[in-house]
C-alpha cells in the first residue's frame, strides 16, 4: 500500500464490524478446533478416513464433500473434521459459557476418538506435528482446495499437511476487535514459548521448538502473511486495508475453488459490486494465518499459535488465550510497563527465539512470561467457573523452563523416536 493512500473498504467494513456484538460482553464464550496427529502402531501417520465409519454415532451426521466422500462428523456436542494431513483429525467443540463445560465436551469427543482408533491399531498423539512421517504432497488431503493452495504457494504449503494445532475462539464485541487481535498477536511468543510441542518431526530433531510455527512462516514471509502481522493495526479498517494488501490466492464459488493470480486483493475489488467483494474478501481471508485473527463469522478472536498439547494438559491453550482476553486492560498496561513504545518490535524479535529455544529464550524482560499468567489466571478467577487451575501446567513448565517440545527433544536424545511416540500417545 502506497505511503498516506488508504485502500477503500467501506464496501465490506461494516458487514465485517456486524459479525461481531455490539454490545459489551458480559460472559465471554469459548470455542475449540483441537487437531492431532494419528498415527499407526510404528508411529507412522494413519489415514483418518478409515476412522469414520466406526466414528460415526447418535447425535453424529455425516459431512459429505462433492464427490460424495466423508469429510467429517457434525454434532451439537462436538464435531469432528478431516485436516490438510491425512492423518490429522480435527475435534471441534463450543462455543461454551466455560471451560469445564467445554473440557467436559472435549473429552467425550476424545474417549470416543481415542476408542475408536485403538480399535484399528492406531493412536491418537498429543504433539503438534506428525512424529515420524515428514510434510508431503502425498501425505495432502486431497481436497480440489488445498492442491490448489499448493499451487499457489509452493512446497511451504506442505508443512499444513504434518502439522496439529490447538486454536481457541473467544468471544469479542465490534469496539474490541483491533485492540484485541493486536493484544493476542504481540502475546503470541508467551503462547509458543509455553505451549511449542512439535520439535521432532520426520522422526530427527529438528533444532527448534516450534516446526509448526517455524515452517509455517516459510508461507510467503515477504508478505507477513503467518504469525505476527508487520504491525499492529490502527484501526478496524486499517486491519482490512492490510489483508486486502496480500497476495489473492484463491476464490470460491459454490464450493468450486479457483486459483487467483497472485496480485494483491485489492487489485481484484476493482469494479466489483459490493456484495461480491465482501463474499470474495471471506474467502480470502480465510487464507491468511496470523497468530490471532479476528473472525467475523463467529464473532470472536481466534488464537492460533499453539501447537496441540499432551493428553494430561490438553486444556492450557484455550484457558491461557481466555485469560488473555478477559485480562486485556491489565495486561495492556503491563506490556506498556515492561517494554514501552517499542513493544511490538520487541515481541517480533522474541517471536523468532522462542520458536526455536522455547522457555530456554531469554525473556524481553524480567518475569514477563510471569507476569501474563498471573494476569490471566485473576482474570479466570475473576470469572468465577473454576477455570483458572487450568493454567497451573504452564507454571509448572515455567518454572523447570521447559516446554512439551523440550520435554519431547530430551526423551528423543535419551530414549529414542519409539519413546517420544508412546509418551505422546492419548489414553482412555
Amino acid at each position: 500500500m502506497t505511503e498516506g493512500v488508504r485502500l477503500d473498504v467501506t464496501p465490506f467494513l461494516e458487514r465485517f464490524r456486524s459479525g461481531f456484538s455490539a454490545l459489551p460482553i458480559p460472559t465471554r464464550k469459548i470455542g475449540r478446533e483441537a487437531e492431532f496427529p494419528v498415527v499407526d502402531a510404528d508411529g507412522k501417520a494413519f489415514e483418518i478416513s478409515r476412522l469414520w465409519g466406526d466414528l460415526v454415532g447418535p447425535g453424529l451426521t455425516r459431512e459429505r464433500a462433492l464427490d460424495g466422500t466423508i469429510v467429517g462428523l457434525n454434532g451439537l456436542q462436538y464435531s469432528y473434521a478431516s485436516e490438510v494431513g491425512k492423518g490429522t483429525i480435527e475435534v471441534i467443540t463450543g462455543p461454551r459459557h466455560d471451560l469445564v463445560e467445554l473440557a467436559k465436551d472435549h473429552e467425550a469427543a476424545m474417549e470416543r476418538l481415542v476408542g475408536v482408533a485403538q480399535a484399528h491399531g492406531a493412536r491418537v498423539l498429543g504433539l503438534g506435528a506428525q512424529p515420524i512421517t515428514p510434510a508431503s504432497a502425498e501425505l495432502m488431503t486431497p481436497k480440489p482446495r488445498y492442491l490448489m493452495l499448493q499451487e499457489a504457494i509452493g512446497d511451504a504449503w506442505l508443512s499444513f499437511s504434518a502439522t496439529a494445532s490447538d486454536q481457541t475462539h473467544v468471544d469479542v464485541s465490534g469496539i474490541e476487535i483491533v485492540p484485541m487481535a493486536n493484544l493476542c498477536n504481540l502475546l503470541s511468543p508467551v503462547i509458543i514459548a509455553l505451549c511449542g510441542n512439535s520439535g521432532v518431526v520426520g522422526g530427527v530433531d529438528t533444532g527448534v521448538c516450534s516446526w509448526r510455527e517455524q515452517s509455517m512462516g516459510q508461507v510467503q514471509p515477504e508478505h507477513g502473511r503467518h504469525g505476527m502481522p508487520p504491525v499492529p493495526a490502527e484501526t478496524l479498517a486499517h486491519h482490512l486495508e492490510m489483508l486486502c494488501e496480500l497476495p489473492h490466492l484463491m476464490d470460491r464459488k459454490d464450493g468450486i475453488p479457483t486459483l487467483g493470480d497472485g496480485q494483491p486483493f485489492s487489485a481484484m475489488m476493482k469494479g466489483m459490486d459490493p456484495d461480491e467483494v465482501w463474499r470474495a474478501f471471506k474467502v480470502h481471508d480465510h487464507y491468511i494465518w496470523h497468530s490471532a485473527r479476528p473472525r467475523s463469522r463467529q464473532g470472536t478472536i481466534e488464537i492460533r499459535c499453539a501447537c496441540q498439547q499432551p493428553g494430561t494438559e490438553h486444556m492450557t491453550v484455550a484457558a491461557l488465550s481466555l485469560g488473555i482476553v478477559c485480562a486485556a486492560a491489565e495486561l495492556a498496561t503491563f506490556i506498556n510497563d515492561k517494554l514501552g513504545p517499542e513493544a511490538w518490535t520487541t515481541m517480533k524479535a522474541w517471536h523468532a527465539q522462542v520458536i526455536r529455544h522455547g522457555l530456554a529464550a531469554p525473556e524481553p524482560s524480567e518475569d514477563f512470561i510471569l507476569g501474563v499468567l498471573d494476569r490471566a489466571k485473576g482474570a479466570l478467577r475473576g470469572r468465577g467457573r473454576r477455570e483458572a487451575p487450568m493454567l497451573d501446567p504452564l507454571y509448572r513448565r515455567l518454572a523447570r523452563r521447559e516446554n512439551p517440545a523440550q520435554r519431547a527433544r530430551a526423551i528423543l536424545a535419551r530414549d529414542g523416536l519409539a519413546a517420544v511416540v508412546d509418551e505422546a500417545s492419548i489414553s482412555l
